[in-house]
């Protein structure tokens, strides 16, 4: 049985599922199918929502609609699933192509939601996260965020032009990395469950473990810090934009290892 606070977001947020329903269907049968589906995403959302955790309920929401929309889509084989290193790496909801260009620089694409062979989406924020070095792993990493060039060179004491290079080289560096599969070491290990992703890394100084569970997020984004066993895990929603939270934590690193 539903409790009263469950119906009432359940009830405040129905909107939401219609809105983002919208996203993934225009034929009308079709959308009422998605909508029971989204409904159900709304409702777990509901049982398992945590106010301690600085999120707000329609962003945690919105996350987990999605995700059981992506799911049904995904058991239904609606969407097509093959993905080719020199062609388009998945389908979008409409039948439009989507290339590691849209996943790693439109602001609009979710990676859960788009990329439906979930280990080729790992794949791609592992070489993110591993290959890539220095800013132009930053550079990534905050365009995450709807952030625009002007604000990440900003955050990185560069020039706008020469973050505008940066992006561009950063991306055809993940490029070439997925096309001829280059070899990296695996320094962060990224997880990808259906409520958060994990990116957990070795860490033997305890005083920069410090320093990294107390960083200040960058408004609208949200990270759990953990260190346990010389290990640090970091906890955020499913969602690409929180992966900028991440670029924060790498940078915090870069910038103690300089300093020490």
């Amino acid at each position: 049985m539903k409790s009263s606070k469950e119906e009432r977001l359940i009830l405040e947020n129905l909107g939401l599922v219609k809105y983002l329903s919208n996203r993934f269907t225009q034929d009308y049968f079709e959308y009422e199918d998605i909508v029971s589906i989204g409904t159900i995403g709304l409702i777990k959302a509901s049982k398992s929502f945590d106010e301690q955790k600085k999120i707000k309920f329609s962003t945690y929401a919105g996350t987990c609609i999605k995700n059981e929309i992506s799911m049904y889509y995904r058991k239904t084989k609606k969407l097509e699933n093959e993905v080719s290193m020199e062609e388009p790496i998945a389908k979008d909801c409409e039948g439009g192509e989507l290339l590691l260009e849209n996943v790693i620089a439109d602001k609009k694409v979710n990676v859960v939601e788009e990329i439906q062979n979930r280990e080729e989406a790992e794949r791609a924020l592992r070489i993110i996260l591993n290959y890539l070095q220095g800013k132009e792993r930053l550079a990534l990493l905050y365009r995450m965020r709807e952030m625009n060039q002007t604000e990440i060179a900003e955050l990185l004491g560069i020039s706008q032009s020469y973050m505008s290079r940066l992006e561009k080289k950063a991306k055809n560096e993940v490029r070439k990395a997925i096309q001829f599969g280059l070899h990296y070491d695996e320094v962060f290990s990224i997880e990808m469950e259906e409520y958060f992703w994990k990116v957990e890394f070795e860490c033997k100084d305890s005083t920069l473990a410090t320093h990294l569970q107390k960083i200040v997020p960058i408004p609208g984004l949200y990270g759990e810090v953990i260190y346990q066993n010389q290990r640090i895990i970091v906890k955020i929603p499913p969602d690409e934009i929180f992966l900028a939270f991440i670029g924060q934590i790498i940078q915090k690193i870069e910038s103690y290892t300089t300093d020490n």
